[in-house]
């Protein structure tokens, strides 16, 4: 992630994240006031737990926590916690071996009960019935003492909140979605309720009454702070001016529109007068994340989207130079440099027939994303298939997977079958226009659909 970098995603050196200090572990508190947070674990030796990046046993060595110290605590129901770090779980191993962060799917033996102790601390203990042990950082870390004494008790701060990631971590069913403030109403008429996802797009032209970009910037950020007060996911977009024309633009020659080579290299190489001129657009477009970020809103961000389809000026350039150099530059910027912690990376495809060849030419890496999307047009001809979901999977591992955009809604059936979507977002008109009100509201009352009445508020 990205801290919500997410953490558990994030290239960026975060050894100086103190975390507030009221949030630090020094009476007990119960387990529900760690759910949806990153935290660290430190042992009574001083030393931090380390995932160790999911490449060996873990250990509690580490004297600072970095990345591979930090981990996402997700409610696994029935008073169970799981623990995700570089989007992996921690597994007790059944206390037969070591433990490892290596898990792409919780199950048993990578769930724990969490003890408060009398001392503040915490002990876990695994489906073994025996708890997680330090070992004293003498060596890697094991879930097979009993009872819990020193070496078994830890600290644990909290360095950020992922209540939202932890809601797609955790959820078994579908968030409804919608594109669009002005559909955000509609789809409460047709279903009697309101959509779970409210989606925007900074855009390249304002919109909605607004005469300027700046207006058009202000009414999404009110908009998305008044949703994400209601208990919505907040999920935004930019389809943006291409860095050879000002801001706003046309669709057409605009957003619609292509760079030469030597533009593309000029854009993506540090100093040079394309990648000036985006990092400046980055500086305004900014000043709006950041805005939502003093409001403690976290955003869906989804930047980039479709780019394995070679309309939009910054997409369909596969391969490490191409547009994934664009997506990196652009995450790092505004993660390292603008400091914005508060975004849940979307990396995002259309559903072509290049698929699953597309998931490995366009992949920026696992740092640089927290949730793969797809956004399904029948651009192959088909819609919701079992292949393209099992392509999904397959590269997404043990991180969430989304419907970026669709036209034609899924039904409750095929998201019964395809249970790890786990929002979808309507597009736009073209919700009313490809769905009949009654599959809507079929859709929005379905059991296996969450709307915004079933979330658990930020």
């Amino acid at each position: 992630m990205a801290v919500l970098c997410l953490i558990l995603s994030c290239k960026k050196d975060i050894t100086t994240l103190k975390g507030d200090a009221s949030l630090r572990t020094t009476t007990p508190r119960a387990v529900t006031d760690f759910i949806g947070k990153i935290v660290t674990f430190k042992g009574n030796n001083g030393k931090y737990i380390s995932s160790e990046n999911g490449t060996q046993a873990m250990t509690c060595t580490r004297p600072a926590a970095q990345a591979w110290e930090q981990f996402m605590v997700i409610d696994a129901g029935s008073g169970k916690i799981e623990l995700l770090s570089m989007g992996k779980f921690v597994s007790s191993e059944n206390g037969t071996q070591p433990m490892d962060c290596n898990r792409v799917l919780a199950q048993a033996w990578e769930q724990f009960t969490w003890i408060t102790n009398a001392n503040g601390t915490v002990s876990l203990q695994g489906s073994n019935g025996d708890f997680v042990s330090s070992e004293n950082g003498l060596a890697p870390i094991t879930c097979s003492r009993t009872p819990a004494q020193a070496w078994e008790q830890f600290t644990v701060t909290i360095v950020s909140n992922a209540k939202v990631l932890n809601n797609l971590y955790s959820s078994h069913k579908t968030v409804a979605g919608q594109q669009g403030m002005q559909y955000w109403q509609p789809m409460k008429d047709i279903s009697g309720k309101y959509p779970g996802y409210w989606g925007e797009d900074f855009s390249f032209q304002p919109f909605q009454g607004t005469t300027t970009m700046a207006q058009w910037r202000s009414l999404v950020t009110s908009t998305a702070k008044t949703r994400w007060a209601s208990g919505a996911m907040i999920g935004l977009m930019f389809h943006a001016c291409p860095p050879t024309q000002a801001e706003p633009c046309q669709w057409d020659g605009g957003v619609k529109s292509a760079l030469t080579n030597a533009q593309w290299t000029d854009l993506i190489t540090n100093g040079g007068t394309l990648n000036n001129n985006w990092k400046a657009r980055l500086d305004i477009f900014a000043a709006s994340l950041q805005d939502l970020k003093n409001n403690g809103v976290t955003v869906i961000f989804r930047p980039f989207h479709e780019m394995n389809q070679g309309v939009f000026w910054w997409a369909g350039r596969p391969g490490p130079a191409g547009t994934v150099a664009l997506y990196k530059l652009t995450h790092d910027y505004l993660v390292n440099t603008k400091g914005l912690t508060n975004l849940i990376w979307v990396w995002n495809l259309q559903d072509f027939g290049t698929l699953s060849s597309d998931l490995t030419a366009y992949d920026p890496g696992p740092d640089y994303w927290d949730v793969l999307a797809l956004d399904v047009y029948w651009s192959d001809g088909t819609g919701f298939t079992t292949a393209k979901y099992n392509a999904m999977l397959a590269k997404a591992g043990s991180k969430p997977i989304a419907i970026g955009e669709c036209g034609t809604l899924p039904t409750a059936g095929t998201l019964t079958s395809q249970p790890r979507w786990v929002y979808f977002n309507g597009w736009a008109e073209l919700t009313q226009q490809q769905n009949t009100n009654a599959v809507i509201s079929s859709l929005y009352n379905s059991g296996n659909v969450v709307t915004l009445d079933e979330l658990p508020g930020w």
